[in-house]
């Protein structure tokens, strides 16, 4: 998955939101991979972090995914 991300504009297959329900923080260390991927250069910015939107609880990732 996370090659697929590495390449500018990644795959382009959609345009859609990703969602992910982070509860008790249990994807953290998933984003933090993301964003020291960016600082070595293994990833462009605008594939990172930012292409997902994360709450810990249902309502309020619905709600981040409407205004995608």
């Amino acid at each position: 998955m996370i090659s697929n991300f590495s390449k500018p504009k990644g795959l382009s297959v959609h345009s859609k939101p990703i969602g992910v329900l982070n509860i008790n923080n249990h994807y953290d260390k998933f984003f933090e991979l993301l964003t020291t991927m960016i600082q070595n250069g293994f990833m462009w910015e605008e594939n990172g972090p930012n292409l997902f939107s994360q709450a810990d609880n249902i309502n309020d990732l619905f709600e981040q995914m409407k205004v995608f």
